[in-house]
């Protein structure tokens, strides 16, 4: 019998690790020989503290991939690798060609979950802990939108059963920026383009996030730039931190305007309309719209490319990449011009030629770098980052972004984002609302922290709709409304 590689997904965070050890004792249990391993080459220092806390050693599974071997993946579902996947267990939105023989992919709040309510009996106390860790990790304990009510029942019950100490697992799970895989942008900039209708100049600028999971406002911003014929702009996403299939369902339903789960998982939908669902009419339309979006998608493939960790993961191969696509499109049109967007820049990794000891070294040549391809391309550049974790409900200020100081220093523009709903609930001051309908919804704050190319210091603001991963501009009269409700607080 052949022995079975478990893998978590790049960059593991929590549950990744949680649910790699787990499915290994999973398949051992089961008659299998398993390993657990963790190829990276960098780790996350938070993750690895918080884990060693819980007598977790990830240097224990630092292995590098086995050439031919047989794979299986765990909180996540896609992966080039020099072998045979034989089983995916994961809950993040997927659109896969084709799934092995063992495929889960649900909606709950942690892989570790999911792989724990496979065969309860065979875990420990000391298991059941870890599930309850990863659970409230990777909600943000208990507090995103990937909360589900019947994993908040499963770890009460753990709790109580092995008299955990909740106060402190749920301090824990709040110590890490990147607990609900948080977002924050960078643009490198374009002279003169047209954004949300204005004219942006800018050659450098960076936007910080920290405060939720499913925040594509540069997808947006992409999507905007590229679509007006004017700027002649081709688009090139690098998801180094999602694979396409992750960012594609998000893709078709911003431009459509439909949610991400219908897109995403078009089976259960038709399933809900055949049992007569309530929400049967709006499905069949949504689905509609994903046809039509699907298709949509392919026409306007000539506009926009997305690249995920499986073609490009290091830094000379991504400047490559950007050199190839800029030079065939100047072949085509020399008119036409490259926008590029990286999520996230943290994620990728140096050229073993480079012989950097520490990732803030790394983080400072990758810098650097990125924004010497903005002069030596003459393009716009788009980035994710990870800010971290704030105390408290505050607004960010360039004060927290001390442990970045080459991006900093770098950018022309430093965007610092905030969502009020989503930090303060129904408390929250800035939001809209839908008519008829009480439930306050989220507004994206662009605090205009540094600025370089103008003379504009203030806030812009943003519709946001996460189910559908869309953001549009507030009209002029709301942002007023909004200023001053800031100026009042």
């Amino acid at each position: 019998m052949e022995k079975i590689y478990v893998i978590g997904h790049k960059n593991p965070d929590v549950d990744s690790v949680i649910s790699g050890i787990l499915m290994q004792k999973l398949l051992e249990k089961h008659g299998y020989e398993a390993e657990f391993i963790i190829p990276d080459k960098y780790l996350d220092t938070e993750t690895y503290n918080l884990l060693q806390k819980y007598d977790i050693d990830m240097n224990d599974y630092r292995k590098d991939f086995v050439i031919g071997a047989t794979y299986f993946l765990v909180d996540h579902a896609h992966r080039n690798l020099n072998g045979k996947i034989i089983g995916i267990i994961d809950h993040h939105c997927n659109i896969l060609d084709k799934t092995p023989e063992f495929y889960i992919n649900e909606d709950t709040s942690s892989a570790a979950m999911i792989i724990y309510k496979l065969n309860k009996k065979i875990f420990d106390s000391k298991d059941e802990l870890l599930v309850v860790l990863a659970s409230l990790v990777d909600t943000a304990a208990f507090n995103s939108s990937k909360t589900r009510k019947e994993d908040v029942a499963t770890s009460i019950r753990l709790i109580k059963k092995n008299k955990f100490d909740y106060e402190q697992i749920y301090k824990d799970s709040l110590c890490l920026t990147p607990l609900d895989n948080l977002r924050d942008a960078a643009f490198t900039g374009y002279n003169k383009k047209i954004l949300y209708n204005k004219i942006i100049a800018s050659s450098y600028v960076q936007i910080y996030d920290y405060d939720y999971d499913k925040l594509k406002i540069m997808m947006n911003i992409v999507k905007d730039l590229v679509m007006c014929h004017e700027n002649k702009l081709f688009g090139l996403y690098f998801s180094l931190d999602d694979s396409k299939h992750e960012i594609i369902p998000r893709v078709i339903a911003m431009r459509e305007g439909i949610r991400i789960g219908t897109v995403a998982k078009p089976q259960r939908a038709k399933n809900m309309i055949d049992e007569g669902h309530e929400e049967a009419d709006l499905l069949i339309d949504e689905l509609a719209k994903r046809e039509a979006g699907i298709n949509n998608l392919k026409a306007n493939s000539n506009k926009m490319m997305i690249v995920d960790s499986t073609k490009v993961r290091t830094l000379d191969d991504m400047k490559a990449y950007i050199e190839r696509v800029y030079n065939y499109i100047k072949a085509i049109d020399p008119e036409m011009n490259l926008v590029v967007a990286i999520d996230s820049i943290k994620d990728i990794i140096l050229d073993d030629h480079y012989n950097i000891k520490t990732t803030n070294e790394a983080s400072d040549v990758i810098a650097r770098a990125v924004k010497h391809w903005t002069v030596e391309f003459d393009l716009p550049i788009f980035s994710s980052v990870h800010l971290r974790k704030l105390n408290g409900n505050r607004r960010p200020t360039l004060d927290d972004l001390k442990d970045s100081n080459v991006l900093v220093y770098e950018a022309s523009v430093i965007w610092l984002l905030f969502n009020d709903v989503s930090k303060n609930k129904q408390g929250a001051k800035i939001f809209h609302r839908h008519e008829n309908q009480e439930e306050k919804l989220p507004i994206i704050e662009f605090d205009w922290a540094k600025n370089k190319k103008s003379s504009y210091k203030g806030r812009t603001f943003c519709y946001f709709a996460p189910e559908m991963s869309r953001a549009a501009e507030c009209g002029i009269d709301a942002v007023r409304r909004f200023n001053a409700l800031l100026y009042e607080a």
